[in-house]
């Protein structure tokens, strides 16, 4: 069976949460990763652990809203690391706050990150890819890029975008031939440290409830569809959208 091992991965935001799982699903088939996050102390204490196990890994400290920023970090990483493989963006901000009280302030904070950062990632992304023979961007929507929610207009407007540039940028891929994949991963209600922020006792229950499998995914679980997407397994699969979300959708 085709593996990722010895591949390059890039995954933003890889210092904890989602991104910290998907950083470790990665390493434990052998790949080498470069964990990327605007918090670089973080991320260099996350390349630390992986690499007293054995693990090639780096931390690169990257704000994804800055095209200079994406630019010189790729380069690092070909450099330091061979040439890139996948690219995971999962880089992702989010508070609740009415539209009537959103500012243009604000809806530009969580555009910036959620949806330019992802638009950066894809278009610098899918030049190194194509450069290196092909391979695979996984980019981070969410249910809420489905189904709107009160309180998250900037949030559910940039999660909406990610997916409708995922699969443009997958069908352009796709007519020039480059061998690169573009897919989406839309996780529910993940237990990480932004929702345990953000989601209040009684937003937790509600959710709960609303979920099918009457619980929250583990990271690990949303870890191993962005793993799916990104390996060989999941070949013929390009400009999809992965649920994972424990039946909520449905």
């Amino acid at each position: 069976m085709k593996t990722l091992k010895g591949k390059v991965v890039l995954v933003t935001g890889g210092a904890s949460g989602i991104g910290l799982a998907a950083v470790q699903r990665f390493a434990a088939e052998g790949c080498k990763v470069a964990i990327a996050d605007l918090n670089r102390r973080a991320a260099a204490e996350a390349a630390a652990a992986l690499a007293r196990e054995g693990v090639t890994a780096r931390a690169y400290a990257l704000d994804v809203r800055r095209e200079a920023s994406w630019v010189k970090v790729i380069a690092q990483i070909e450099k330091q690391l061979g040439p890139l493989h996948v690219v995971v963006n999962n880089a992702g901000i989010g508070s609740p706050v009415p539209l009537l009280q959103t500012t243009l302030e604000f809806w530009r904070k969580i555009t910036a990150v959620n949806l330019d950062g992802v638009f950066l990632g894809t278009k610098h992304g899918v030049a190194a890819l194509a450069k290196n023979g092909g391979g695979a961007i996984v980019n981070i929507s969410s249910i809420r890029g489905v189904a709107g929610s009160p309180g998250s207009s900037a949030y559910c407007a940039s999660k909406a975008g990610v997916r409708l540039l995922s699969k443009t940028a997958a069908l352009e891929c796709a007519a020039a031939k480059n061998r690169v994949r573009i897919n989406c991963v839309l996780p529910g209600f993940v237990e990480t440290p932004l929702v345990a922020k953000h989601v209040p006792p009684a937003g937790r229950r509600r959710n709960t409830r609303a979920t099918p499998m009457s619980r929250f995914a583990r990271p690990g679980e949303i870890a191993d569809a962005i793993h799916f997407l990104s390996s060989p397994q999941s070949s013929f699969v390009t400009g999809t959208d992965l649920l994972v979300d424990g039946g909520y959708m449905a």
